[in-house]
């Protein structure tokens, strides 16, 4: 995340558009993410289906799904559930990861995605994190013209979203 962000502060980390299967990239984030969830017995599934094609930058999208997933397990009690699902809103695929966590006050929700007010708080196994891998999500959804945000109500869980163009998909 820290390299990431110094690369978007320099410049140097640009936004290159490709049409790429959606699926893939979820696919490819739960094989990432198994043994962590597994290490705490949560159930994490995707719901997204093949061929669902949409137009970003493949790189960016890759590293906030990561992002998404990884803390929703780091804030997800042990039997829980984390979930990758999408769906198509007028011109978009609104990415979202679901989980059944700890929650976030309203409070603190405002501060997710800000580069001028960090929040972190230990993960429920006590994992530390440093608060600045939401603001590199809100930076990289900035780059590539896409929209984030987070809902949540403590004690109840939160899901993260992303808006990014889509195709047709192509059976």
């Amino acid at each position: 995340n820290l390299l990431e962000w110094a690369r978007l502060q320099r410049g140097t980390y640009t936004f290159e558009s490709n049409t790429f299967d959606l699926y893939d990239t979820a696919i490819e984030t739960v094989s990432l993410f198994e043994d962590m969830a597994n290490q705490k017995t949560i159930l994490l599934t995707n719901d997204i289906q093949p061929n669902t094609i949409v137009v970003s930058d493949s790189r960016m999208l890759k590293t906030i799904l990561r992002n998404f997933v990884n803390n929703a397990i780091k804030y997800t009690r042990e039997k829980g559930r984390v979930h990758i699902s999408s769906a198509v809103k007028d011109e978009y695929h609104i990415i979202s990861v679901k989980d059944d966590g700890i929650g976030i006050s309203p409070g603190d929700l405002e501060k997710l995605f800000c580069i001028d007010q960090t929040f972190s708080a230990p993960g429920t196994y006590q994992e530390s994190g440093t608060g600045l891998g939401l603001i590199l999500c809100g930076e990289l959804s900035n780059k590539m013209g896409a929209t984030i945000w987070a809902e949540s109500e403590p004690d109840k869980g939160s899901t993260f979203y992303i808006s990014v163009p889509w195709v047709e998909s192509q059976s």
